[in-house]
């Protein structure tokens, strides 16, 4: 059996920018940090999805078909969700969430600004500004850039709702299209409901 494997690039900074200001689970000693990298299976045991809708207790979406439930694999990250595209290719399409209760008073042109630097600090590349996308009511920012490793494209909807900001991140493999990209994000961001 061929194993893919998923590499999942986690900004630290901007999640630290953009979590770590009023977060209770912020490492605030000050330091930079590198992009993290880890792998996980995309293949691993784990439970896929068939249509179903999953979430937390404050909002729910409904993954693609056979997307599996990824959370607790990558070692030192804790996304409220992660969930991974079945694969045969060099990546895995992935979603992951990231709540926080800080830093809501950036505006959105703030918020985009600042992921730029954050992200070009950490050797991202290719950063670009979206069009504004519409979650279920709230309108998101969208971050596109490629990390650092050249293997993967991240494209951001950072969207605040009810005291708190949402960081949707989904990766894709370079080799695929953008309007690809933006079909799956959307398609998925489609199904996004919040509990309130």
């Amino acid at each position: 059996m061929h194993r893919t494997r998923l590499a999942l690039v986690a900004p630290l900074l901007l999640i630290g920018l953009l979590v770590g200001c009023g977060s209770d689970e912020a490492d605030d000693d000050g330091e930079d940090r590198p992009a993290a990298t880890a792998t996980v299976s995309a293949d691993a045991d784990g439970p896929t999805v068939d249509a179903g809708t999953v979430g937390t207790d404050d909002f729910s979406f409904t993954p693609p078909d056979g997307w599996r439930d990824a959370a607790g694999e990558v070692p030192g990250f804790a996304p409220e969700v992660l969930f991974v595209e079945p694969t045969q290719g060099p990546f895995a399409t992935n979603v992951n969430v990231i709540r926080s209760t800080g830093a809501l008073d950036l505006s959105a042109d703030e918020v985009v600004s600042q992921g730029f630097a954050e992200l070009e600090s950490v050797g991202f590349t290719g950063m670009a500004e979206g069009d504004p996308y519409e979650v279920d009511g709230e309108t998101a920012s969208v971050i596109t850039a490629t990390a650092a490793t050249g293997t993967s494209v991240s494209r951001q909807y950072l969207v605040t709702h009810a005291g708190a900001r949402y960081i949707i991140t989904f990766s894709f493999g370079v080799d695929v299209p953008d309007d690809e990209r933006v079909e799956t994000a959307e398609s998925l961001l489609a199904t996004w409901r919040w509990a309130d």
